[in-house]
């Protein structure tokens, strides 16, 4: 093997690499659609939930619920 083709052995594999590295975190860098919008459908539904657990209505009427039911 001459000199040439080694270099050019060694540019090729550099270039390779560089793609292959620059594709991966690109790759990487960027979440999936599916599990973008499944993450605000969570966050949405969360937020649901804190709404109902703090509303102060619905713990007013829980309360006296519970008061009728004792008494």
């Amino acid at each position: 093997m001459d000199v040439f083709t080694m270099i050019a052995i060694v540019v090729i594999c550099g270039a390779v690499s560089t793609v292959a590295s620059t594709y991966l975190k690109a790759r990487q860098a960027k979440p999936p659609e599916e599990l973008v919008a499944r993450m605000q459908k969570l966050e949405k539904r969360v937020g649901e939930l804190e709404e109902a657990v703090t509303n102060e209505e619905r713990e007013l009427r829980r309360r006296f619920a519970e008061l009728d039911a004792a008494s």
